[in-house]
């Protein structure tokens, strides 16, 4: 893993000169190994699945940086699908300054590839499945991170759509297609815990409470509408993580 982290290093250092939002990207990538870490020890897996699910972790955004080069933007709709483009970078070459295991390389770019797609591909492997999980619930671990310690957005005039704030009632994660203003992106965030597939990653948001916490931060809006959906997705929501699914 050292190896992996410096060859890393190596590659996002060719990219600094973007800027902060490049240093942000590798900072997010460094915390997400380390949750990797966490959740792969929480299910008892041997070290050698621990150690690929920090390289996966790793990985994940590795398509970032050339995104953000090429469109100076993070957001993929105004892009390109960052897994799709990580998974292309990692090719059989470029995978083994990472990874000296051949037997490695599929699994590790069906990760890059599925880490942030709504729903990952049916066909995974058991182990696939596995580790493509555990780094999808890490990256959203630190999303949440990342948007309680950002700027407050200017929601005053905008407001939780009817049809997003039924997928959230309904306990269910949100797609990006039905996304309609600033609020829904917001709280499509929140939702994320609606795709959370261990225990460990549901003790560490409630532990760090990154939903009320984010919650919070927004009830001081004078929208009356969007404070009202606001207090309502927070009960669904601490209902959920107390075991209410």
């Amino acid at each position: 893993m050292k190896e992996a982290i410096k060859e890393f290093r190596k590659y996002t250092d060719l990219y600094l000169n973007y800027g902060i939002n490049i240093e942000r990207k590798i900072n997010h990538t460094f915390r997400v190994v380390s949750l990797c870490e966490e959740i792969a020890k929480s299910l008892n897996l041997p070290e050698e699945d621990i150690e690929l699910a920090k390289l996966g972790g790793l990985l994940h955004d590795i398509g970032r940086f050339e995104q953000y080069k090429n469109y100076q933007t993070f957001k993929d709709s105004a892009s390109i699908d960052h897994g799709l483009l990580g998974y292309n970078i990692l090719t059989p070459s470029f995978i083994r300054k990472f990874n000296s295991n051949k037997e490695n390389d599929a699994l590790l770019r069906k990760v890059v590839l599925n880490h942030n797609k709504y729903s990952i591909d049916k066909d995974l492997t058991e182990k696939e499945k596995l580790i493509c999980n555990i780094v999808r619930d890490a990256d959203k671990i630190d999303i949440l991170y990342l948007v309680l310690n950002s700027d407050i957005l200017p929601l005053d005039n905008s407001t939780v759509s009817e049809e997003v704030y039924e997928e959230i009632l309904n306990k269910k994660l949100v797609t990006k297609e039905k996304r309609h203003t600033q609020a829904d992106n917001l709280v499509c965030n929140l939702a994320f815990i609606f795709d959370i597939s261990f225990p460990k990653s549901l003790e560490i948001i409630l532990k760090k409470d990154y939903l009320n916490k984010l919650i919070t931060k927004y009830l001081a809006t004078s929208n009356q509408d969007f404070k009202e959906k606001l207090l309502v997705i927070k009960d669904v929501l601490n209902k959920y993580l107390e075991g209410d699914y």
